[in-house]
């Protein structure tokens, strides 16, 4: 028989990616599971391929760094290699928040404009474009790093989370999704207690997921508190962490009192996923 999370994988998710307009993530998709496979010098060059492909891009359609490029001498045609971008100026936080509409395509449509906004945490967030392209690709990749920890779509996970602003809507859709597709259960690790850690275990024991997403020293706390409790939570088959990187005593806390594995994890609120632990384990890649 079937399991309902390859019934999630294979029909419902595919269908509500379609029937949202975001089919485009399946066909990223499998782009991204075919490309990371590729040898070492064919990922060279499809990198500067489609590096000149974005040059050329902001060149020809964005006023800003059309300007920027003929203050630092600098045109596509001498893009040889991804380090001949040193001769472009770093691009700067000011400089985002000054210029952002100059960096916007010229005729670009402004429905294909989505805001996003930095996390903030240098108390000076900055607020700018995706497009609903850019949105589905990140979607696909970020799936592409999450099966390097085996979780896939469909599987049960618990997010352990400080960032409300990422949990979903608390509409009766956004509800109904979560139990027929998601299928997260979400802990808010903002000021925590005792009690919320108490009331963690008890949410973990009744879903028990088959992933953990966590930002690391939230997973670190929940961890000494089992320990010092001699509690033993379900044991999932990954955790995944962010935010920071775990050190090596606290990675080993966190794999004995959940025992499985933790796969550390980079990212960011404007690119998203940077760089994962893969299967090897062995430093972000």
């Amino acid at each position: 028989m079937i399991s309902y999370s390859r019934l999630v994988r294979n029909f419902l998710y595919p269908l509500d990616r379609w029937r949202s307009g975001d089919g485009r993530e399946l066909r990223y998709r499998r782009e991204f599971e075919q490309s990371q496979f590729l040898p070492p010098d064919q990922l060279r060059a499809l990198t500067l391929t489609r590096l000149r492909r974005l040059v050329d891009h902001a060149y020809e359609r964005c006023p800003y760094y059309r300007r920027q490029f003929h203050a630092a001498g600098f045109g596509p045609g001498d893009l040889n290699s991804p380090e001949d971008l040193s001769a472009i100026p770093v691009l700067e936080k000011r400089d985002i928040q000054q210029h952002r509409d100059e960096m916007v395509a010229r005729n670009w449509p402004g429905k294909d404009l989505i805001e996003n906004r930095t996390g903030g945490s240098t108390g000076s967030p900055i607020c700018f474009f995706l497009s609903h392209d850019r949105k589905c690709s990140r979607a696909a990749a970020t799936w592409r790093h999450n099966r390097w920890a085996g979780w896939d779509v469909g599987d049960k996970v618990a997010v352990i989370w400080g960032a409300l602003s990422d949990a979903p809507h608390a509409t009766w859709k956004a509800r109904l999704r979560n139990k027929l597709i998601d299928r997260t259960l979400w802990l808010n690790t903002a000021h925590i207690t005792e009690e919320k850690l108490e009331r963690f275990c008890s949410a973990l024991e009744r879903f028990r997921p088959k992933h953990v997403l966590a930002y690391a020293k939230s997973l670190v706390l929940l961890a000494q508190y089992l320990e010092s409790r001699r509690l033993r939570p379900p044991r999932p088959q990954s955790i995944v962490t962010s935010a920071e990187v775990l050190e090596p005593f606290e990675r080993e806390l966190a794999e004995e009192v959940f025992g499985c594995p933790v796969f550390n994890r980079y990212g960011c609120r404007e690119v998203s996923v940077i760089a994962s632990e893969c299967g090897e384990r062995d430093g972000c890649t």
